[in-house]
């Protein structure tokens, strides 16, 4: 099997089972191609807009990850108070600002 082949095969089983997946598995599909944010709205994909949202709140992430800065991770936390990184920004946060700031600074 080739690989145009085997990404068409994907791409037939993500549009007939793709009333059955979560928008989390539909960005697993997105992320090894087989399928693009343009052939969701196309199939008029009734959880589009969360998926944009989450494709959005991942793309803050891995941003925050690559520039690592108290705004940065401050930022994300302003947009997504309970997104799935939360915990993890709210520690970067604490790590920073002990970094900058005396402990009794914090308090």
């Amino acid at each position: 099997m080739t690989f145009n082949q085997a990404d068409q095969q994907r791409t037939y089983i993500f549009e007939r089972h793709i009333r059955n997946l979560s928008p989390e598995e539909t960005i697993a599909y997105i992320y090894s191609g087989a399928i693009t944010l343009q052939k969701l709205q196309e199939l008029h994909y009734e959880s589009y807009e969360h998926v944009v949202e989450l494709l959005r709140e991942e793309h803050v992430w891995h941003y925050a990850m690559n520039y690592p800065s108290y705004f940065v991770f401050d930022n994300y936390l302003k947009r997504y108070p309970n997104g799935k990184y939360r915990h993890l920004a709210d520690r970067e946060l604490r790590n920073i600002a002990e970094k900058h700031f005396d402990a009794k600074d914090l308090e």
